[in-house]
């Protein structure tokens, strides 16, 4: 009983993804997929009612997950779990229906599946709504005031992507009154969960000393972090302000880079340290992150390479 639900708990976390990128986890191959769990169990706990089977099954089909993939057994499952009020089922089931995946596509049907899993607390779902309403659709004109204040109802979560997106409509006065200190509180919590997007855009804040103290160093610090995952615009900012800094601050910029730890992390260590098991802020929401968003762990070589 206990690897059944191993095993099921191990598959709904794929649902749970930042939707940033739009990408899901690298699926494993079947050899690894068959010495985890057998899928004989999931499927008869998912027959008697189960909604994290019945989604951990969605997954599977959809990812083609140690069997062929099949978008329409996918649904399927999906669709049960979302029924029961499932929210990681409701999310994904929106997504086949937004992408056409095993239905013809339809974005109203999409947006409703979105709602229910939204108005139950799912934080991916909350910020998929607000590039909905960011963008607009051919039947939901854009309205970037209900944008942002589904934004910040995920950020508040803990969503490193809808911090980001939220103080950059913070900082460019999209959606509400402009504001400069909150965008670069925002900006903050999502780089320290190394969103390379937004240690670039505050660096770039410090660079200019808007909402924050203007420092050079703290700039290149954040521009050199997100140089590390790959950001060109961080490395082309980074390159330009270096000219008109002294040795000594690109000295100190060099060692703060090195010196960075992710403050989760760093609070992880501490709870170690001090024998209890590292916990979540309460109403936050950790979420796995997704193959391709171009985090990487730097080496030494590259964190001091200007």
């Amino acid at each position: 009983m206990n690897n059944k639900r191993s095993f099921i708990r191990f598959f709904a976390a794929l649902a749970v993804m930042a939707p940033m990128a739009w990408t899901w986890p690298t699926p494993l191959v079947a050899d690894e997929y068959e010495g985890s769990q057998s899928l004989d169990e999931t499927l008869r706990a998912a027959n008697k009612g189960t909604a994290d089977a019945q989604n951990s099954l969605g997954i599977v089909y959809r990812d083609g997950l140690g069997v062929p993939r099949d978008y329409k057994k996918s649904l399927k499952w999906f669709r049960q779990a979302a029924e029961q009020g499932l929210p990681e089922a409701q999310y994904n089931l929106a997504l086949m229906h937004q992408d056409g995946k095993g239905v013809a596509r339809d974005d109203a049907e999409a947006r409703k599946w979105l709602r229910q899993a939204a108005d139950k607390g799912f934080a991916e779902a909350r910020y998929h709504l607000g590039v909905l309403c960011l963008k607009g659709q051919s039947d939901l004109p854009a309205n970037e005031t209900e944008a942002r204040q589904w934004f910040r109802s995920a950020a508040e979560q803990g969503l490193a992507s809808a911090q980001y997106k939220l103080g950059m409509m913070c900082l460019d006065g999209r959606g509400g009154a402009p504001d400069e200190q909150e965008a670069a509180r925002w900006l903050r919590l999502a780089a320290d969960q190394e969103f390379a997007r937004a240690q670039t855009s505050l660096g770039m804040l410090h660079a200019e000393g808007r909402g924050v103290e203007k420092d050079p160093v703290l700039a290149v610090m954040w521009f050199g972090l997100a140089a590390q995952q790959g950001d060109p615009n961080a490395s082309k900012q980074r390159e330009a302000l270096l000219k008109t800094m002294t040795p000594e601050q690109i000295a100190e910029a060099q060692k703060r880079i090195i010196s960075w730890t992710p403050p989760a992390l760093e609070k992880g260590r501490a709870s170690s340290q001090a024998g209890a098991k590292p916990a979540a802020p309460a109403g936050s929401v950790v979420a796995p992150q997704p193959v391709g968003d171009g985090r990487q762990t730097p080496s030494s070589s590259q964190a001091v390479s200007f």
